[in-house]
């Protein structure tokens, strides 16, 4: 007979295999569109490269040759064109700046995903098992520091990355040695403790996922503009400078811009289901006015880029900026 514990933890082994195939299909997806947002940016630069030597080349030219219309319309067309290629190559770059802060996230959240599952809920170590290694030793990279104990002077000595086929081998090699444990805690950390040290192994995909702040952040940092990460009452915004030269310790000291998303920000990338709204303050925290920096439906890179590039035009055009 089945027992009821059993079903619990089948139930949970199912739900757990389908959260991982939801991460599975948003880490392609994110992985898919940071290259569109490569190429996009590659050929936007290109394109912005090509304008600006063309029009260079005309501007060289053009006091060689007796006045003609043609070419004085030529050159008038290119400068015309000259500022949309550059708000196109503006675009482009906060768009693979966010795609790649929401594509990394994707990637995080598997490896969390990934993470071995404890018997013991409670427990913070445990021990490795010999014949599990390719689970339990499975991010794409540890970072390596060995720490002294007991009487032992020398401090701690930070060894650098080593793959995971390394890590493998390094873990493997301690299990025949009796004088040594080889522990792991809940985060995926590894401990190889021996009498005189303690070899430490940091996945480098511990850290946690990335959030929809982290990737405007980052595609407002392609316009030049800080942005540090306030909350109130359990709501969490993102404030960035109406001039993007001002210091990231002076955001509130002047007009300043709120950005939200709903009533949280720092929700998980692969979370955003709202637009941004941006709302401008002065440096007493009063409204100004605001406007809406993406539409709804957009993917969060998309999102993001139209958010900044709305938030870098409307700087520029502010009469304080004048």
């Amino acid at each position: 007979m089945t027992s009821p514990g059993f079903l619990a933890n089948m139930r949970t082994a199912v739900q757990r295999e389908a959260e991982r195939s939801r991460l599975e299909a948003a880490r392609r997806t994110a992985d898919q569109q940071l290259t569109t947002a490569r190429h996009r940016l590659r050929d936007a630069n290109n394109a912005l490269d090509r304008a600006r030597a063309h029009l260079s080349k005309s501007d060289k030219y053009l006091a060689l040759y007796p006045p003609g219309t043609e070419r004085q319309e030529d050159r008038e067309h290119q400068a015309q064109q000259l500022p949309k290629l550059v708000r196109r190559s503006g675009y482009a770059a906060a768009l693979a700046a966010a795609a790649a802060v929401v594509s990394e996230s994707a990637h995080l959240e598997l490896a969390w995903q990934d993470r071995p599952v404890r018997k013991e809920p409670g427990a913070a170590l445990a021990d490795v098992v010999g014949d599990r290694l390719d689970t339990v030793v499975n991010a794409p990279g540890y970072r390596v520091t060995v720490h002294p104990q007991g009487d032992v002077l020398w401090s701690k000595t930070e060894r650098g990355l080593v793959r995971r086929s390394r890590a493998r081998s390094i873990v493997s090699a301690w299990f025949t040695n009796p004088h040594a444990r080889v522990l792991q805690d809940v985060e995926g950390r590894l401990f190889i403790v021996q009498l005189l040290s303690v070899i430490e192994l940091v996945p480098t995909d511990i850290a946690p996922p990335r959030t929809e702040a982290d990737a405007l952040r980052a595609a407002l940092a392609t316009y030049g503009f800080p942005a540090v990460q306030d909350g109130e009452g359990g709501m969490t915004w993102l404030s960035a400078p109406l001039n993007p030269l001002t210091p990231e310790d002076d955001v509130h000291s002047g007009l300043h811009y709120r950005v939200n998303a709903g009533e949280q920000v720092d929700r998980v990338a692969s979370a955003h289901a709202e637009r941004f709204s941006v709302a401008l303050y002065d440096e007493e925290s009063d409204y100004v006015d605001s406007f809406y920096g993406s539409r709804d439906g957009m993917a969060l890179a998309e999102a993001c880029a139209h958010t900044a590039r709305a938030i870098a035009e409307d700087s520029a055009q502010h009469p304080s900026r004048r």
